[in-house]
Parts: C-alpha cells; structure tokens; sequence
C-alpha cells in the first residue's frame, strides 16, 4: 500500500523502486504483480501492463474487493476501460463501497468516471455508502 500512497502523492521513482523490490521478493504475492502493472501504467508502457495483468492475476484479483479495485486502478490506467468497470463492479459487488474514494478521489479512476457504467454503478454505492448500517 506504501508505493501507492506515494503515487497518489506524485512520487513516482521512489513508489516504482519499491514496486521492484516487492516484485523481487514475493514474486507471486497479488500486490506485487498488481504494483507492476501500475507502474508500467504509468511510464506509458501500456503493452507491459496488459502483459502484467495475466488473466490467472485478474481471475485471483476477483476474489478479494481490494485487488479488484487495485486492477480497476490498473485497466483505467491503460484505457481498458470495459475492463477496469468490469473489475470495479467485482470489487463493489463483494462489498468494496467507498463512495468518496471510488467517485472523486482515486485519481486512477478518472478516465472512467464519465462512463454511463460508472455513473450507474456509483449510483449504487452511493446508495449503500449512505445507508450503511453497522
């Protein structure tokens, strides 16, 4: 989540530094391979990224709302945008419903915000963010 948080905050080297480190180390860990795919993102090396994003990750990234969002993050990125709505609605179906982060703050998600699939969904997890009961 560090190197993320670093992007967010615009510094790119030292978040693609320890993108290669965590890769280097557990090569086969989700946030790893998913912090590949963002940092080829984000050098523009959209043919690097698609590769990163082996149907296996995007199958397994499914299965958990977080890495769903995180490969959401990564396809709007590379403009793959039918790609990065499917992802975003796995993510929102198992229970990912940060209203504010996911309509407004998520700057990797800003391609696909005038999408009519997007505004539909976040509808939805307006909805549920607003009438969210403990």
């Amino acid at each position: 989540m560090y190197p993320i948080a670093l992007i967010y905050n615009k510094y790119f080297e030292d978040a693609y530094s320890l993108f290669d480190e965590h890769i280097k180390k557990a090569p086969h860990h989700i946030l790893a391979q998913i912090g590949i795919c963002l940092k080829y993102a984000f050098q523009g090396e959209k043919a690097k990224a698609i590769e990163s994003l082996f149907p296996e990750l995007k199958s397994k990234a499914r299965t958990d709302p977080a890495d769903a969002w995180f490969i959401a993050d990564c396809d709007a990125l590379i403009n793959e945008k039918e790609e990065a709505l499917d992802s975003l609605e796995s993510a929102v179906n198992q229970g990912f419903i940060n209203y504010p982060l996911l309509s407004e703050y998520d700057p990797f998600l800003e391609n696909v915000r005038d999408e009519a699939r997007f505004k539909k969904l976040m509808k939805r997890v307006k909805y549920e963010w607003e009438n969210f009961e403990v």
